[in-house]
């Protein structure tokens, strides 16, 4: 078949028209190829062979599509000031904080029983954050927060094993995934490492875990680490400190 035939036969043949400013990023890299529509018919091939068809692409923000589709980190100094921003909002909601920490003790105790594939471990804050958030909003009922709790995974591992009809899964997550903050992620990953302490049976209330979190995330990210692979070590070193921390002798009466 040749270029004529192609030409004539439109379910095999797309043609794209656009133009670019010469202000555009990629104006320069087009303009110095010998071969411009085969650089970019491989380039896009090679795209949608990698991210599927991603129709909302164009209305993503330019920092989601960089991040999500070609791996653009966020800079270290944007998420830092993120989190202390997050950390002087959320302290004041610290009736939501307890909810999510005892989302999180509750997912440790019950996920077992809803959840059999360890896998789904990765989806703890996509569940407990929008569950949480929900018992925040419209108050827990009668029952408590452990059944709701427990009515919650229900319906969410229905949905995660498919079990639950007009489900679309995967773009559930998404969405669920796109409302969650790095500060977020990271208050849920410190208290779910919180109660994987061996020793953490100590009497703290929620309140006193979500503030435990909350103050070793102030202090950590004022240090700016740029590498957060020594989170789960610095933080295990100061939940020992506090665990360990005897209470200040009480003074003599004075004579």
């Amino acid at each position: 078949m040749n270029y004529s035939d192609n030409l004539e036969n439109n379910d095999n043949f797309l043609h794209i028209s656009t133009t670019l400013p010469r202000s555009n990023k990629a104006s320069d890299l087009i303009e110095g190829l010998k071969n411009k529509a085969g650089y970019v018919r491989c380039l896009i091939t090679d795209f949608a062979f990698v991210n599927g068809i991603p129709e909302e692409y164009p209305s993503i923000p330019e920092k989601e599509r960089l991040r999500k589709f070609f791996g653009v980190a966020i800079p270290h100094e944007e998420i830092r000031q993120g989190i202390q921003e997050w950390i002087s909002r959320i302290s004041g909601d610290k009736k939501l904080l307890a909810y999510v920490v005892e989302y999180v003790y509750f997912w440790l105790k019950f996920s077992p029983i809803f959840l059999s594939d360890r896998s789904f471990i990765c989806f703890i804050p996509q569940f407990v954050l929008p569950n949480a958030k929900k018992q925040f909003k419209n108050g827990v009922t009668s029952d408590g927060l452990e059944y709701a709790f427990i009515s919650d995974m229900k319906a969410f591992s229905e949905q995660c094993m498919g079990a639950a009809p007009d489900t679309n899964v995967k773009a559930m997550l998404e969405a669920r995934e796109k409302a969650i903050v790095p500060a977020e992620r990271m208050f849920i990953q410190l208290v779910y490492q919180w109660f994987c302490f061996a020793n953490n049976d100590c009497g703290y209330s929620a309140e006193k875990v979500a503030d435990t979190v909350l103050e070793f995330m102030d202090s950590y990210i004022k240090y700016d680490y740029s590498n957060d692979m020594f989170m789960a070590a610095l933080f295990t070193s100061f939940v020992e400190d506090k665990l360990n921390a005897k209470p200040a002798p009480t003074p003599s009466p004075v004579a």
